[in-house]
């Protein structure tokens, strides 16, 4: 849990050195997303299992490519292969469960999300905690995502002087867009963290 916690506040950190320039991204990381992190890091604390601050055992872990999806695949006659692994190592399989339900490029159906979260259940059944952390974490995963749908802001000053006006309208049209899914994003968690995870 402090990991997450911790990698959270670190992205924060970094988006909002950008924010002098945006100041409706400075207002949603002060107000809302700062509100929001407050109290799902509240709640998660209270409900991890063994410890907020204890490192989950090896023999749960599993070795996760992290970064999987349609995007880092290729389609051969043997059927897809994953070619991108520049993410991957042991993990909880719980962020694995997280990162398919939140990722921003997944457009599943809640039925198809179901069944996402039921099978990994039924995979994981021998980890007694894996319902309890899935509950716990879910929220602060998805605060991560949240900020690095904000990664576009990251560009530097030096950086956006050698950019032409056309490229320049490009990148404040993609920020924008990006802010606009980060706090759709935001507005789920708060959903989630009123009624609990959604799926199955």
């Amino acid at each position: 849990g402090q990991m997450i916690e911790q990698q959270i506040r670190d992205r924060y950190a970094t988006v909002h050195e950008c924010s002098d320039l945006n100041s409706e991204l400075r207002r949603f990381l002060g107000n809302d997303f700062a509100h929001t992190f407050e109290e799902i890091l509240s709640k998660s604390k209270k409900i991890w299992p063994g410890g907020f601050e204890t490192d989950l055992y090896d023999d749960y872990q599993l070795l996760s490519p992290s970064d999987f999806g349609f995007h880092n695949t290729l389609l051969t006659k043997d059927g897809l292969k994953f070619i991108d692994f520049e993410y991957f190592g042991w993990d909880d399989p719980v962020k694995l469960t997280c990162d398919f339900l939140l990722h921003p490029g997944m457009v599943l159906t809640n039925e198809r999300k179901n069944i996402w979260v039921r099978r990994t259940k039924e995979i994981f059944s021998d980890d007694n905690c894996f319902q309890q952390r899935l509950s716990a974490s879910y929220g602060l995963y998805g605060l991560c995502w949240c900020l690095i749908m904000l990664n576009v802001f990251l560009i530097d000053r030096q950086s956006e002087k050698n950019i032409t006006a056309l490229e320049m309208s490009d990148i404040k049209a993609k920020k924008l867009e990006q802010l606009e899914k980060s706090k759709k994003m935001l507005l789920h968690l708060n959903e989630f963290h009123k009624n609990g995870l959604p799926y199955e």
